[in-house]
């Protein structure tokens, strides 16, 4: 019984030629033969649908007939005669479709060529959804692009995550629809000018002018006559025309004196009168004249110690401090420093058509370096490292090592460097080393307790914020924790 089934078992799997031909002609791609003589001695039915011809119109025919005629081109069989090894490459039809083929050689026993195999399919739609695929992510690419662009100018520069930049950011957008006079303190580099922009862009002076100028550089003895322009005949060389100052420019909108610790003493003033009551004389004039604006002031000066060496009036000092807004370090911030890095490799990647991204130790280098520039020392940063960098991942090796390896721990070690504080020359001669450094702790807790500022601190001692900021943290933790 066993031998009958075995026996009915073979016999369904036995192919005669008449199977074969059929297994061939149901293919779904092209089988083409030609013989050692190049004739084509068999092609299925999908030749129909590649050439437009039935398979009767093609047996017999050379392959050099069919290339002549162009009905395909390149041709594949004379590669495969002279390496007498598989050959596979595109091919297009005189209907337009375009083939993929690979053609197999086939050896008799006396391995001699007998014939050979080609195998082709219809790529046409393949290649046509490529290309609109190609055309989608470029399209994709573009919008993004776009976006990316547009966020980046709305963005203007300020960005963050952290909450103690939030609190500090919602106490801007608060002020701001009020024409109050603002004094913003800040180290360099921390976006004070950027912070002034956003004032004026919240406030109700949005559509009006909004007039930057830098103190500290204008030359003294142009900066009184960039500020409140001069009448004709004033001085030498202004017989023609007057001219009109960034202070009347800036009628109805905003003005903006960045560095205003560097005015000079002779101009403060001038300054304080227009502070006051929005007044002002041009150089040469005789009457005065009236202005509407806000005035938005910005130092990383230490304005007190600044009044107690006699270099900056007490009183403009009051008319400026109306509020006062101090923006922290990054260093003080470190949950932006990572979203700082990628705004700006992001900005500057589609300012010079590049693509760039950190690794995952380069940013752990980054997020542990103190950054005394702050914000732009990571601007700056960043596009070096954009243009200079040829590989697409930024690793550490790529940073400036000794810039960023120093930290301001390390500084602070260093005898030098205590030797900058501003305790006076007796008590750094009479203290061995051990008790100097008690009494600079005292220095700084005294101070900090009084003006209620690190960076105040920070400024008349002449030593790093961040070293304020972590005696004050943790020996005020330290006293609380012993009460």
């Amino acid at each position: 019984m066993s031998l009958i089934i075995e026996h009915r078992v073979h016999s369904d799997f036995d192919l005669d030629k008449s199977k074969l031909i059929k297994i061939l002609e149901n293919s779904f791609d092209e089988i083409f033969v030609v013989n050692k003589h190049g004739i084509v001695i068999y092609v299925n039915e999908a030749c129909q649908k590649n050439y437009d011809l039935k398979p009767s119109d093609v047996i017999g025919k050379t392959v050099h007939y069919l290339v002549s005629e162009g009905y395909y081109t390149p041709a594949i069989a004379p590669l495969v005669f002279k390496t007498r090894k598989a050959v596979t490459l595109e091919q297009e039809t005189k209907s337009g479709r375009k083939l993929l083929v690979t053609a197999i050689p086939v050896f008799d026993e006396k391995n001699e060529l007998d014939f050979i195999v080609m195998n082709s399919r219809n790529i046409t739609e393949i290649e046509q959804l490529r290309q609109d695929l190609e055309k989608t992510k470029e399209y994709y690419k573009t919008q993004i692009q776009q976006l990316r662009q547009k966020e980046l100018s709305n963005q203007d520069g300020l960005v963050f995550q952290s909450e103690k930049m939030r609190e500090f950011m919602h106490t801007a957008q608060r002020i701001a629809p009020f024409d109050t006079t603002i004094l913003i303190l800040g180290e360099s580099g921390t976006g004070k000018n950027l912070l002034a922009k956003q004032i004026h862009t919240m406030s109700n002076r949005r559509h009006e002018p909004y007039i930057c100028i830098n103190c500290a550089a204008i030359p003294e003895q142009l900066l009184e006559s960039e500020l409140f322009g001069y009448t004709k005949g004033a001085f030498t060389g202004a017989e023609r025309s007057g001219k009109p100052g960034l202070i009347e420019l800036a009628h109805k909108g905003t003005l903006f004196l960045d560095e205003i610790g560097e005015i000079p003493l002779s101009l403060q003033a001038k300054l304080l009168q227009l502070v006051q009551d929005h007044t002002f004389i041009p150089i040469g004039g005789t009457e005065s004249r009236q202005v509407d604006i806000r005035i938005i002031s910005a130092t990383n000066c230490n304005l007190p110690k600044l009044i107690e060496q006699g270099r900056f009036r007490l009183d403009l000092y009051y008319r400026l401090n109306v509020i006062e807004i101090e923006i922290p370090p990054v260093r003080e911030r470190s949950d932006d420093i990572v979203l700082l890095l990628h705004y700006f490799l992001n900005k500057f990647d589609i300012k010079y058509s590049t693509s760039h991204y950190f690794s995952e130790e380069c940013l752990a280098v980054l997020q542990n370096y103190q950054w005394p520039g702050n914000v732009r020392e990571i601007e700056h940063l960043v596009e070096r490292l954009v243009i200079t960098v040829s590989e697409n991942c930024i690793l550490p090796k790529h940073l400036p090592l000794p810039k960023h390896a120093a930290m301001p721990e390390d500084t602070e070690k260093s005898p030098s460097a205590l030797m900058k504080t501003a305790l006076n020359k007796e008590l750094r001669d009479e203290f061995t080393e051990y008790s100097f450094k008690i009494k600079e702790r005292e220095t700084i807790l005294e101070l900090y307790e009084e003006l209620r500022s690190s960076y105040k601190v920070a400024s008349i001692l002449k030593i790093s914020q961040s070293k304020v900021s972590r005696i004050v943290r943790t020996y005020s933790e330290k006293n609380m924790s012993n009460s």
